[in-house]
């Protein structure tokens, strides 16, 4: 390929100069992500608690011991009138009145006292000072006063108390951090919220947690807690898979103050063992940009319970250490480069390179003047570039969905092979199958190259905040998947190449090759082999992205353990295991003509491997390193099995030469 001859240099010049620009904003991500490698590791009070009183272990021995294991950090959950009444904090006695029935409540604390009626007057709307008619319930008030609320107990009872001072002061006695998890009251308003939130500040806690299945301000007062947040300059601890509502609003709100949190929950913690657990909190930090690991005990009875939760909780710890981590305050993200127009320029250099490319590829398959080459790059160019440079999400996404469909595509339209209708194709000589191997390795070297040139450039225009903590992701993963293989499978059946003469002698020899197809026989094997092809694809792009609703089987996961555990970083199976060797197998048939039938189909089955290698690149909560680490990996396994196959393939007969097994050149 004599691209000097072919292409014009300037879509060349501009692609590598988007390259450079790529290169660049990956050098500043990876320098944001480095910054910020400290994890918290959170035990809940409750939980801690109840494990220290059925194993006879003093409440303050246990915080001391959790926190030599490892332990940072602990949530506490503010109490409600409901939870004081259960635990004997509070009683309450009814009486009859005139217009309805009175809830006497007493406390045995004077401090809980004043705590439960400063919060009561705020968070209950129809809180008094004066005796309502009909139902009510009666709370002591400042100053020897009374505090009314309207309603039965059980109607107010999950109205939130605040959190247990005793409690957080234990905490911090042990030399542990506190975590506050408030709940969203009903009664709530703007001046009441920042009111709970400067004394949660004034407490000394900098990282709230939401309780329950909402986040505190849902749904008509989220933006107004995240100023207060911001303002009070706490964090927000975002649940990974939590789904509580009202959370992708404030995590738009809080990009700059959020951290990432993985938990497990009780059902997912029985069907766990230790170490799977372990593996799982391990990998949600290095994997995903978690900086907060809710760490939740297995709570199983053994000889020793206590111990047996104690050495869970270090075993934690030291393998999140190892990963690299330090063990302390949640870090948060910077951004990459500054939210202005001037911030915005270097992605725009990124988007004429990719503009550029998208003409490469034009110019690949349709014939199209050199001199015409340089103004159609300059035009594509510079409208990616705006659409970038306009600080829309969607110009963004487009911008990098094209990137996505482009380079995938463009590999195997600057290096095609003599399959389909390029049977004739100028290619390697090669006589047999001893000498398949060379130019296999060589092309398949070549079209991973382009691929990755565009996972660089993908990564590169994603690189920012949004996208590293979630709060954004690409949104072209499932077309990203799917069109470069039908892209791909489209020109290697038409044959269209940009080397015709002229657009109209292309239109008719496309035609023609089109009406030949189709006027073939369908047989039983076609049918066939179109079905299972459109299932492949069909899982491919179920699977494609992080929460594709496709279960993954029990080996599949004890497989992805083991290569996490032995490599650092899991390769993914559809490049290692499908898609590398599928490509380099059909490359190396590819050169000997009557086994070009077979080849066909795993060169197509081999753009999988290149789509999800540039697709990993795309999830941008995963650090860059552990990315570019795992793409390498799958390379060199998935390429080590693709030269175990060809090398069975010439097992197959042996490697005499025959007649006619001489490439057409």
């Amino acid at each position: 390929m004599l691209f000097h001859r072919r292409f014009h240099q300037l879509p060349i010049l501009l692609v590598a100069l988007g390259l450079l620009a790529a290169l660049l904003s990956l050098g500043m991500r990876y320098r944001s992500e480095a910054r910020s490698r400290r994890v918290a590791l959170v035990l809940d009070y409750g939980q801690l608690r109840a494990l220290a009183s059925a194993t006879g272990v003093p409440g303050e021995d246990a915080l001391r011991r959790f926190k030599s294991a490892g332990i940072t950090h602990v949530s506490v959950t503010e109490e409600t009138l409901g939870a004081l009444l259960t635990s004997g904090d509070l009683q309450v006695k009814l009486f009859p009145t005139p217009t309805g029935a009175e809830y006497r409540v007493t406390f045995g604390d004077p401090h809980t006292a004043d705590r439960v009626g400063d919060y009561a007057a705020r968070l209950v709307r129809g809180a008094t000072e004066v005796a309502p008619r009909g139902d009510r319930v009666v709370l002591p008030g400042p100053g020897g006063g009374k505090i009314y609320l309207p309603g039965r107990f059980e109607d107010v009872s999950v109205t939130p108390t605040g959190l247990n001072v005793a409690t957080i002061a234990q905490i911090r006695k042990a030399g542990l951090a506190p975590v506050a998890r408030l709940q969203n009251p009903l009664g709530l308003t703007n001046d009441s919220l920042r009111w709970e939130l400067q004394r949660v500040k004034t407490m000394g806690i900098t990282t709230l947690i939401f309780a329950g299945d909402e986040v505190m301000g849902f749904a008509g007062l989220v933006d107004e807690t995240a100023q207060a947040i911001r303002d009070l300059g706490l964090l927000y601890g975002s649940v990974e898979f939590g789904k509580q509502r009202g959370d992708q609003g404030m995590s738009e709100l809080l990009k700059d103050r959020l951290v990432r949190v993985h938990s497990i929950s009780s059902g997912e913690m029985a069907r766990l063992s230790p170490k799977e657990a372990v593996e799982r909190y391990v990998r949600a930090a290095a994997e995903r940009n978690i900086r907060l690991l809710y760490v939740r005990l297995p709570e199983t009875v053994s000889g020793d319970t206590f111990q047996d939760n104690l050495d869970y909780a270090h075993r934690v710890a030291q393998d999140t250490a190892r990963a690299g981590f330090g063990l302390a305050s949640p870090s948060t993200f910077g951004r990459v480069w500054p939210d202005n127009l001037l911030g915005r320029i270097p992605t725009a250099i990124i988007g004429l390179g990719v503009g550029a490319a998208a003409l490469l590829l034009l110019a690949g398959i349709i014939p199209v003047p050199r001199a015409r080459q340089a103004t159609w790059a300059a035009v594509f160019a510079v409208v990616c570039a705006l659409l970038v440079l306009s600080g829309k999400n969607v110009g963004l996404q487009l911008v990098a969905l094209l990137a996505a469909v482009v380079f995938p595509a463009l590999g195997f339209v600057l290096f095609p092979q003599p399959l389909g209708a390029f049977e004739d194709h100028s290619h390697a000589v090669v006589r047999n199958r001893s000498q398949a191997i060379i130019p296999a390795a060589a092309e398949f070297a070549a079209i991973s190259i382009v691929t990755l040139l565009g996972a660089v450039m993908v990564a590169g225009l994603l690189s920012e905040l949004p996208f590293m903590i979630k709060t954004s992701s690409f949104a072209g993963i499932k077309a990203a998947t799917v069109l470069p293989l039908l892209l791909v499978g489209f020109v290697y059946l038409t044959g269209m190449t940009g080397e015709y003469p002229s657009w109209q002698e292309e239109r008719e020899a496309v035609a023609e090759r089109l009406q030949r197809f189709f006027s073939e026989p369908l047989l039983v094997w076609h049918t066939v082999a179109m079905l299972v092809g459109l299932v492949v694809v069909a899982l491919l792009v179920a699977r494609s992205g992080n929460d594709s609703g496709i279960g993954v089987s029990e080996t599949e996961l004890r497989v992805r353990a083991l290569l996490d555990r032995y490599l650092g970083a899991r390769p993914r199976t559809k490049e290692f295991a499908m898609g590398h060797p599928a490509l380099l197998l059909g490359l190396a048939m590819a050169t000997i003509p009557r086994w070009r039938g077979w080849a066909f189909p795993l060169v197509l089955l081999g753009i999988i491997g290149q789509v999800g290698m540039l697709n990993s690149f795309c999830h941008l909560h995963t650090t860059l390193k552990l990315t570019v680490l795992r793409t390498f990996h799958g390379l060199w396994i998935g390429g080590l099995i693709g030269f175990v196959l060809i090398w069975l393939w010439q097992g197959l007969q042996g490697n005499r030469r025959r007649h006619g097994e001489r490439r057409r050149v």
